[in-house]
């Protein structure tokens, strides 16, 4: 258990330098879009990525070449978890999101 452990935080500390060398490289632009072609929300646009992760995924599977769809996912979920805790925080009603996104199986 030590050992899975260790790897645990290995890839946990991995993905959070990724995340935020990420956010300071594409400026933030997940929580903040330009909104020059999606007129969403942020909300819409992560889960809009998500979908193209899990499209990738689907249709390629795991390999070598796709293994980092993995980590972009992970990220993207982290996104979509802080967005809607802003969206909390700001005291706006949320938009009710278990009822507005079905998901499929």
């Amino acid at each position: 258990m030590e050992k899975i452990n260790k790897l645990i935080a290995e890839q946990c500390d991995a993905i959070k330098e990724q995340l935020i060398q990420k956010n300071i490289d594409y400026n933030n632009s997940l929580q903040n879009p330009i909104s020059i072609f999606h007129k969403g929300n942020n909300i819409d646009g992560i889960l809009a990525r998500i979908d193209d992760k899990l499209n990738r995924i689907k249709q390629v599977g795991i390999t070598d070449k796709t293994e980092d769809t993995l980590g972009d996912l992970i990220g993207y979920i982290i996104h979509l978890r802080i967005a809607l805790q802003l969206q909390k925080d700001s005291n706006i009603p949320p938009d009710n999101f278990s009822q507005m996104y079905q998901f499929c199986s």
